[in-house]
């Protein structure tokens, strides 16, 4: 998003801001269950291909790669 706004990040910057995006949609999805009724589009995507149980195990690790559903949260 920062490159969008004409922004230059350090890569250490880039991995902080991708962590601190990647916790976001793990508060919603994971930590709370008012907030992630609306998103349904996300958790039915997300519950494809596993268990909302195994992606919130799996989002908590800094080598977890968002996609689509996170862009819809």
């Amino acid at each position: 998003m920062a490159k969008n706004k004409g922004i230059p990040l350090t890569p250490r910057e880039e991995v902080q801001d991708a962590d601190d995006l990647r916790m976001a949609v793990k508060e919603i999805i994971c930590d709370s269950k008012t907030e992630r009724q609306k998103f349904e589009e996300a958790v039915i995507a997300i519950t494809v291909e596993q268990s909302l149980k195994r992606y919130c195990q799996r989002i908590r690790r800094p080598d977890f790669w968002v996609g689509e559903s996170e862009f819809l949260v």
